[in-house]
């Protein structure tokens, strides 16, 4: 599996992964991520906020429930021993938030670097980091 990304954070993972000398960043297009190997990341130090927050309990807005309201997601193996599940804004993330955060910072770098010829929507694909 290949992701996409916003400009802002391409370029800095890029940045760093070319940076990094310990490093030694591989591709599998055959993988459920490419960058995995042996079940490890090999830009694990870089890695885009989706994979950041991976496993987590975040926070979304949900149009489709009766009533639209917000719901959150987790992955029901980091939280099986717990009894009682109670979730509030002191232990999820907003992802909502911190998309919108992210927009705002990926518009200010598309207009800080106009010679890229970006457009807000503009996402690359991770695996370019290599080229």
């Amino acid at each position: 599996m290949n992701l996409s990304v916003w400009p802002v954070e391409f370029f800095a993972i890029r940045d760093e992964v070319r940076r990094a000398e310990e490093l030694e960043p591989q591709f599998n297009d055959n993988a459920v991520c490419g960058f995995l190997k042996d079940r490890l990341c090999t830009i694990y130090p870089f890695r885009p906020l989706i994979c950041r927050t991976h496993g987590l309990p975040l926070v979304y807005w949900h149009d489709e429930t009766d009533p639209p309201g917000y719901g959150v997601m987790f992955c029901e193996k980091n939280f099986q021993d717990a009894e009682d599940l109670d979730f509030t804004s002191e232990n999820t993330l907003n992802m909502d938030e911190v998309n919108e955060e992210l927009a705002r910072l990926n518009i200010t770098f598309i207009q800080e670097h106009q010679e890229l010829a970006l457009k807000p929507e503009s996402r690359i694909e991770l695996r370019e980091i290599l080229d």
